[in-house]
């Protein structure tokens, strides 16, 4: 078993896992010049390891199985198909369960499972003040894996607290370096302080100006006064009170959320992201960011689609990455409040529609998302796909979205509903006074001097 640890520089094979009620099924694509006579298979309890040069798959499931050397059940816990190249070339591998009718979950989240084992959640704690200064950083070896780690952090979170945004607490988890930049960090869990990041988010002519420069405060300063700089109240109201056919078709439609991918389309995707998995947020200030970005994306992502009825385009790009503040103005948010304060203006200001009834339609379509982990894991593969294809969203893609498609997958998916309701009972009595941009006061006077011409 401890044999099949050496294989380092090996393929990672095709595979799929599915189960039913007393198996794990593993699928693993060969192809004729594998080593056939040289395979081997182990399992010890949730973790399987298979070697057939030149490929090596280290998979670490999602419950425990019956170990392949334990003879007390009368036969074997891993029993192989009968290869054939012919056939397709696939390798059927079958684990017994420990528990017969347990039913795992996010055997699909490939990334999660072809992570290491992580560490418990008070090493996890431990790993982050000794290891801030990586750009990504490697969970090591331990008892526990990241979800509960996630679910350590994540349980005690009050979706409408706001805690205060104490930009030097925040600086303080990430070691500087030489060439550290003076502002808050950027990208994923807004992590990164390094001038080579910063240098990823320069020439986007969208974004936040100078934001490399500024703490995290600031940022949100910034972001709010250049959204009440750009809000325009006649267009407010002209989408507002005499709405489109195109926007009133727009606003007819109860529910717009995207379809789930392929299978094989997220088995393609997913292989294709980078496999060191991420060390889970802490509790508190981390896992609030983000569970909030994570939000803010999915908002940006289906305001494009319902506005584009699914056909996105190069175009779609910019409608998203201006959307998003965690994209455009790397600023961080903390209560759910203030995620629809957040989204809400930057609609209202920016967005090709800008219409109230539109914001709370794409709340919902936000929350309908979350609640469903495998549609959320889709919509930010359809996203990173969608960046990495346009020129210059390169490093904005690489220092967000990717981590978060990778991090998503460990997160669990309680805490994905919690969110989701919170946000939908946050939408349903959110008020125009929140978002400060005058909505009530630019109506009454609209609708006043539609009385007074009428008169």
């Amino acid at each position: 078993f401890q044999a099949l640890f050496r294989c380092k520089e090996m393929l990672t094979p095709k595979f799929s896992v599915s189960q039913d009620s007393s198996h794990v099924i593993v699928d693993i694509w060969l192809t004729g010049l594998c080593r056939l006579d040289k395979a081997e298979a182990s399992v010890q309890d949730d973790t399987l390891l298979f070697s057939c040069e030149p490929y090596f798959l280290r998979l670490q499931l999602t419950g425990s199985c019956l170990d392949s050397d334990d003879a007390t059940a009368g036969s074997s816990g891993l029993t192989a198909s009968e290869f054939d190249v012919d056939a397709g070339g696939v390798l059927t591998l079958r684990i017994r369960k420990l528990v017969i009718g347990e039913q795992f979950p996010d055997l699909d989240m490939l990334n999660r499972l072809m992570a290491p084992a992580g560490a418990s959640a008070s090493s996890c704690g431990e790993t982050a003040q000794s290891e801030r200064r990586l750009l990504v950083e490697e969970l090591l070896s331990g008892e526990e894996p990241p979800s509960e780690c996630l679910a350590a952090a994540g349980a005690d979170l009050d979706w409408f607290v706001e805690p205060h945004l104490d930009d030097e607490a925040a600086d303080c988890r990430l070691a500087t370096s030489a060439d550290a930049i003076s502002g808050g960090g950027l990208g994923f869990a807004f992590r990164r302080r390094d001038e080579q990041s910063a240098s990823m988010l320069r020439g986007l002519d969208h974004l936040l100006p100078d934001l490399a420069s500024m703490s995290h405060s600031e940022r949100l300063a910034a972001k709010e006064a250049l959204e009440d700089a750009q809000f325009d109240a006649d267009y407010y109201l002209a989408d507002q009170l005499d709405p489109s056919d195109m926007l009133t078709d727009i606003l007819s439609r109860p529910d717009c959320l995207p379809p789930l991918l392929d299978s094989e389309e997220r088995r393609a995707r997913l292989m294709a992201l980078p496999r060191r998995p991420l060390l889970p947020p802490e509790a508190g200030w981390e896992m609030r960011v983000c569970l909030m970005a994570l939000a803010d994306l999915v908002f940006a992502f289906c305001l494009d689609w319902r506005v584009c009825e699914g056909e996105q385009t190069p175009e779609s790009a910019r409608t998203i990455l201006t959307q998003a503040a965690c994209l455009s103005c790397q600023c961080p948010l903390t209560s759910v409040p203030q995620l629809l304060r957040s989204c809400y203006r930057r609609l209202l200001a920016y967005s090709l529609l800008r219409n109230w009834q539109l914001c709370q339609l794409v709340a919902m379509d936000t929350a309908g998302v979350l609640s469903n982990k495998r549609l959320t894991l889709d919509c930010l593969i359809r996203l990173e796909r969608l960046l990495s294809s346009v020129e210059g969203y390169a490093g904005v893609n690489y220092l967000t979205v990717t981590d978060t498609c990778r991090w998503v997958q460990h997160c669990p998916s309680d805490l994905l509903n919690s969110l989701s309701e919170a946000i939908r009972n946050a939408a349903n009595c959110f008020k125009k006074e929140e978002v400060g941009l005058g909505l009530i006061e630019w109506e009454n006077e609209a609708t006043s001097c539609g009385q007074d011409l009428a008169d």
